[in-house]
């Protein structure tokens, strides 16, 4: 498709605001102040305590539109008899708790969930996903530890597990932990299939029959039958070809990349594309820190100094077909977050560079008053960010799990929302738009009709000021988390953008011309 002026759905718009060794190499300029704050707005938001699936190691989080109103609401699963939290946004980024009143009663265990619309009705289903890990209930094993609710037209939802065949064994009881669990289209049919994890058990990989059932392949696809610590994965197309592939964090061994062959089965290019990290890796971020157009990732570890191991940034050098990384972690000043869990990557400044945020810590050792940490990128010839983690308020000492971020009052900034196993949530406003910054911002929410109606394994790039920007539209990252299915842009002075271009999942390309800052555009 030819440039055109862009003929968007806008939905939002508001005026320009905000704008050999060591392992953990200083950051460039330690002293540097933050031009953001966080502050904390859990209860002034009508958000309250959780009471989490107990285990102790990590819980989940979703921030999505669940009723597609431009708005982000707010998911918490939660342990055996506490009813699950959805937390409606009113539009303004107050929230009400809906979970019983539309449908979603079940008091069964969950640790993680996934939305994702997986009958192509443009409405955004739910998984729940649980494990008896760690239970005091001797009748924990009893209880469907997967469940799956489909939303209907009226925007109530209806358990239908049982119809989405989603009951074998592995997915219905689980004494294990749970992993992470991630949505797109493996096989290009533009239904959208899943995969999932257990930590010390396989991964599993659920293809969609065309009507929002799903069939087990995992031993077919070459994914399933090995046991691991699969924590999260994330899907994308690494290698340009066309199809999702999936890379995969791993505790204790070798991360996984399975490239899509195209035929039904994956192969695992970890190794021979310099993926292939073999420490503690628990979260994961999609992002394209450098600019250059294509997907970097960013894990979190436990680090180890002795052992070598740190958070690795994966610079993505990848040519053609041929797969390839580079760790610069260390060298980008984001190597040690000490016990790391949840992370997520937005340009919290606004000043067109993607900064980077991880939680951790754990229940006991010297692990528990571990600080969450927050990265700011700063302008040099390489790739660095400075820790601002001091001056930006996001420093807390809970132990961490999930970790999100989104524009949660649509004032063009993005506020982060962090969730711990000890059931304590914190939904941190950003105060950027409030102090200091005056920086110009663009949202972008795809959606199409028909299967994958909201656009997962997009991807968007934005022209401003003569500097490209790129963002992922993914299903399930961080820690066992998701965030929304939107493009979130900050773009300095510009006060529109030159270019905007999605490259959908099926291959179609569409360009958009002098699209204005400042707003939330739905396309189409």
């Amino acid at each position: 498709m030819s440039a055109q002026r862009a003929t968007l759905v806008v939905l939002f718009g508001i005026g320009a605001t905000c704008a050999g060794q060591p392992l953990d190499r200083a950051p460039i300029d330690p002293e540097q102040v933050a031009p953001f704050v966080f502050v904390d707005a859990t209860g002034e938001r009508g958000i309250v305590p959780t009471y989490p699936a107990p285990g102790g190691m990590t819980v989940g989080v979703c921030a999505i539109d669940f009723d597609d109103d431009g708005f982000v609401d707010i998911f918490l699963p939660t342990r055996a008899g506490s009813p699950h939290l959805l937390y409606h946004n009113q539009g303004d980024g107050h929230f009400v708790e809906v979970a019983e009143q539309l449908g979603i009663d079940t008091l069964n265990q969950a640790r993680t969930a996934l939305w994702f619309d997986a009958d192509g009705d443009a409405r955004l289903d739910l998984l729940l996903l649980g494990d008896c890990f760690d239970s005091s209930d001797p009748q924990c094993v009893s209880l469907s530890t997967a469940e799956f609710y489909r939303q209907t037209d009226t925007g109530q939802f209806v358990l239908a597990t049982d119809l989405a065949g989603l009951t074998n064994e592995f997915l219905a009881t689980s004494g294990m932990h749970r992993g992470g669990v991630a949505a797109g289209d493996l096989n290009g049919d533009g239904m959208l299939d899943l995969a999932f994890g257990t930590w010390a058990e396989e991964a599993r990989v659920h293809i969609n029959n065309g009507d929002g059932s799903f069939r087990d392949e995992s031993l077919a696809c070459g994914i399933g039958g090995e046991t691991g610590g699969h924590w999260q994965p994330v899907m994308h197309d690494f290698n340009n070809d066309g199809l999702l592939d999936i890379y995969w964090a791993i505790d204790f061994r070798e991360n996984h990349l399975w490239l899509n062959v195209g035929d039904g089965t994956f192969m695992d290019d970890a190794a021979a594309a310099g993926a292939d990290i073999a420490f503690n890796d628990m979260g994961l971020s999609l992002q394209d820190f450098d600019n250059d157009g294509d997907a970097d990732i960013y894990i979190t570890e436990i680090f180890n100094r002795k052992l070598g191991r740190h958070n690795p940034l994966l610079l993505n050098n990848t040519t053609g077909g041929l797969v390839a990384f580079a760790d610069v972690g260390e060298a980008a000043g984001v190597s040690n977050t000490s016990w790391g869990w949840g992370t997520t990557g937005g340009d919290f400044d606004l000043d067109g560079l993607v900064d980077l945020a991880a939680t951790n810590g754990f229940f006991n050792g010297p692990y528990i008053t571990d600080r969450s940490r927050m990265f700011r990128q700063v302008q040099s010839n390489e790739l660095r960010f400075a820790d601002v983690t001091a001056t930006s308020g996001f420093g807390d000492t809970v132990h961490g799990g999930g970790l999100v971020s989104f524009d949660m009052d649509r004032d063009g900034d993005l506020d982060a929302l962090q969730v711990s196993p000890l059931g304590i949530v914190r939904l941190l406003e950003n105060r950027c738009a409030k102090q200091s910054c005056d920086s110009n911002w663009l949202v972008i929410q795809p959606r199409r009709q028909g299967a994958n109606s909201f656009g997962i394994g997009a991807t968007i790039r934005v022209t401003a000021d003569g500097r490209t920007m790129t963002r992922f539209i993914l299903a399930g990252d961080s820690s066992l988390s998701q965030h929304p299915m939107e493009a979130h842009f900050g773009l300095g002075d510009a006060l529109s953008v030159q270019s905007l271009r999605i490259e959908w999942p099926d291959g179609t390309v569409s360009d958009y011309a002098d699209v204005a800052a400042n707003q939330v555009l739905r396309i189409p």
